[in-house]
């Protein structure tokens, strides 16, 4: 089994860091080595506390640039929050 054999919808469960903030965007320490494509939503976190969504817009083997979505904004997202692929019960 590998990367390329996944349903291309599926999102792999993944979890990383905010490394920086610019206007709208962030960047995350996860990449296509982690199995991050183009189009994924992150969900954002800060001490359990649901931050905010974003949606990838750019990736490289080891990091990504996901795009904030305002409508899900329930703080403002900071370097060090907590990003994952899938939502926290």
């Amino acid at each position: 089994l590998t990367l390329e054999s996944l349903p291309k919808n599926r999102v792999p469960p993944l979890d990383g860091d905010v490394i920086g903030v610019a206007n709208n965007s962030i960047q995350v320490s996860l990449g296509s080595d982690d199995g991050l494509l183009v189009g994924h939503t992150l969900e954002v976190y800060r001490s359990g506390q649901y931050v905010g969504r974003a949606i990838v817009r750019s990736v490289k083997s080891d990091r990504a640039i996901a795009e904030l979505v305002r409508e899900y904004s329930r703080g403002i997202v900071q370097r060090g929050d907590k990003v994952t692929t899938r939502l926290k019960g």
